[in-house]
């Protein structure tokens, strides 16, 4: 997310929005792989979740592409 143009307050409610067990186990958003109806993500097993990482965790990609 564009921290620069959220607050920290807004940015917080994000990540725990985003990072929740109901976030992960909305059908609408995370499918089994079985289902008919496309969702972002494909839940592969209990393990699969979002995680909160910040911008060094993209660091090997940034020096991939020369950022």
């Amino acid at each position: 997310m564009n921290t620069k143009a959220l607050s920290k307050t807004d940015v917080d409610a994000i990540t725990k929005r985003f990072t929740s067990k109901d976030f992960t186990n909305n059908k609408n958003l995370f499918s089994d792989g079985k289902s008919k109806t496309p969702t972002l993500w494909q839940k592969k097993s209990d393990k699969t979740v979002l995680l909160k990482v910040d911008d060094a965790w993209y660091k090997p990609t940034h020096e991939l592409v020369g950022k």
